[in-house]
């Protein structure tokens, strides 16, 4: 006898994590500092789960550098918790800062995020970005996201 169990119709969402890559241009008078940016979290999830995303922003420059980590979400999404490694957290603008990341040196924030119970079934998009009094660093990564 079939197992029905293993027909019944599941729904999945499928989340795209997205950091837009960004080629920075050198002048010579003004030299921005460079940073690779990288996002992890599932491979999948459903309406009303909570995954957690780790951030890892990494200053490959020659010197110490402040840094905005800064991270959009779909919309209604919701931060649940966040952990800064050392940066100071903003909720309403979904950032930190650091005031100083050495050369070299990597920050390895977090965020677990709650995705609302109406969200419907298909792909959606996160971003991380680094941010400088230059510009914006950041490394893209493109992953459908399902289960």
């Amino acid at each position: 006898m079939p197992n029905t169990n293993l027909h019944k119709n599941t729904h999945y969402l499928t989340i795209l994590v997205l950091c837009t890559l960004c080629v920075t241009l050198i002048v010579p008078a003004v030299m921005a500092e460079p940073a690779s940016v990288s996002i992890d979290g599932p491979t999948g999830a459903n309406a009303s789960d909570e995954i957690t995303l780790d951030i890892s922003i990494t200053n490959t420059g020659t010197s110490s550098e402040n840094y905005i980590g800064d991270v959009t979400l779909p919309a209604e999404w919701s931060v649940e918790e966040q952990t800064s490694d050392g940066g100071q957290w903003n909720s309403g603008d979904l950032q930190w800062l650091w005031q100083s990341v050495g050369d070299g040196d990597t920050v390895t924030p977090s965020i677990t995020v709650s995705i609302p119970a109406s969200e419907t079934n298909g792909s959606y998009s996160i971003e991380a970005a680094a941010k400088t009094d230059e510009g914006t660093h950041h490394e893209d990564r493109r992953r459908d996201r399902a289960r």
